[in-house]
C-alpha cells in the first residue's frame, strides 16, 4: 500500500511538473535496489537487462553482454555450456542486493569439476590443491590456465626449451616421473642406455642438439682404454649390451684369425695392454717362450 500510495503522489506530482523527472522519479521507486559494481553503469537503462511483457528474455540479453557465457552456450562448452538442466540466469545469480553483493551462488567445496573443460586428475585431486591455486580471486573462475605450463612455468627446469606441452613427457599422477617415448627421436636408447638418467646426456637441463657419437659421453672411458687412437666410432667394437662386451671381428679385421683357444685369450694378452699396439709378427714364440730365450 505504501508503494502504490508513493506512485499515486508521484503520478499526481507529474501531471504538473516535468514529465522526464518525473519518469525517472517512479523508476527509482519501483528499482528493487543498487545492482552490483558491474553493472552499474547500465543500472538507468532497465532495457539492457530486461524486455517489457517477456520475462524469458532476460536470459539472452545476458549472454548477448556476457559473451564469452553465450559462446559457452552455443558450442556446448565451459560450465555453462554443461547444465544439463534447463535454467535461467537468474536461477543463480541474484540482482539489485547491493553493490558490494555477491550474486553468484557457488559453493567451491561441492562443485564437480567435471562439468568444466578441464577434469582434475590424480594429484590435482589431492588435499594439497586447493581451488586458490589455479583460480587467483582477481580473476574469473572461467579464465584460469588449462595448459600444464600455465601453472607449472615456475617449475620448468627446462626454462621453456621443450615449449610448453608438458604433457608430452610428465603425467598427472607423478610430476617427477617422465613418460617420453625415446623411440619417437632419431636416437632410440636400447639395452644399458635404457636406464640412464636423462641427465646423464641431457647436462643442465639441455635436450637440443644432444650429441649422439659414443665418443661424446664416453670419451673418458675411450682415453682411459685407448688414448684416443681407434676414433670416436666406438660401436665398431663396443656393444649397447655393455661396455666391457667387445664385439671385434678379428677375423675379418686383421690378418690374424684368431682360432680355437685363441679366441678366449683377452685382448691385452697380445697387445700388450693397448689394444692400439698392432702385433707386428704374430708368432708362437713371441708369447709361448720364455722371456729371454730366442729359436
Amino acid at each position: 500500500m505504501v508503494i502504490l500510495f508513493r506512485i499515486f503522489i508521484l503520478l499526481s506530482f507529474c501531471l504538473a511538473t516535468n514529465m522526464q523527472a518525473c519518469a525517472e522519479s517512479v523508476r527509482d521507486v519501483l528499482l528493487p535496489g543498487d545492482v552490483i559494481k558491474g553493472h552499474a553503469k547500465v543500472e538507468n537503462e532497465c532495457t539492457k537487462c530486461h524486455k517489457k511483457f517477456d520475462k524469458a528474455a532476460q536470459g539472452k540479453l545476458c549472454r548477448e553482454c556476457h559473451k564469452e557465457v553465450g559462446k559457452d552456450f552455443d558450442d556446448k562448452t565451459g560450465y555453462h555450456g554443461r547444465i544439463k538442466e534447463e535454467k535461467e540466469c537468474k536461477d543463480c545469480h541474484t540482482e539489485h542486493k547491493g553493490r558490494d553483493a555477491h550474486i553468484v551462488i557457488f559453493d567451491p567445496d561441492k562443485f564437480d569439476h567435471v562439468q568444466t573443460d578441464y577434469q582434475l586428475k590424480d594429484k590435482h585431486m589431492g588435499e594439497k590443491v586447493k581451488c586458490k591455486n589455479c583460480h587467483p580471486l582477481e580473476k574469473k573462475y572461467s579464465e584460469a590456465p588449462k595448459t600444464c605450463n600455465g601453472c607449472h612455468k615456475k617449475d620448468d627446469k627446462h626454462k621453456g626449451g621443450l615449449g610448453t606441452d608438458c604433457a608430452k613427457c610428465h603425467s598427472e599422477k607423478d610430476w617427477k616421473k617422465t613418460n617420453f617415448d625415446h623411440d619417437k627421436t632419431n636416437y632410440p636408447l636400447r639395452e644399458k642406455h635404457v636406464d640412464v638418467k636423462c641427465v646423464a646426456c641431457h647436462i643442465n637441463g639441455k635436450y637440443k642438439d644432444t650429441p649422439k657419437l659414443c665418443n661424446s659421453c664416453h670419451k673418458k672411458d675411450d682415453d682411459k682404454a685407448h688414448k684416443g687412437k681407434f676414433g670416436p666410432k666406438c660401436e665398431t667394437c663396443h656393444s649397447e649390451k655393455g661396455w666391457k662386451e667387445i664385439k671385434f671381428d678379428h677375423d675379418k679385421k686383421t690378418k690374424y684369425p684368431l682360432l680355437w683357444k685363441h679366441r678366449d685369450v683377452k685382448c691385452a694378452t697380445c697387445h700388450k695392454g693397448d689394444v692400439s699396439v698392432v702385433v707386428e709378427t704374430p708368432r708362437c714364440e713371441v708369447c709361448y717362450l720364455p722371456q729371454g730365450r730366442s729359436v
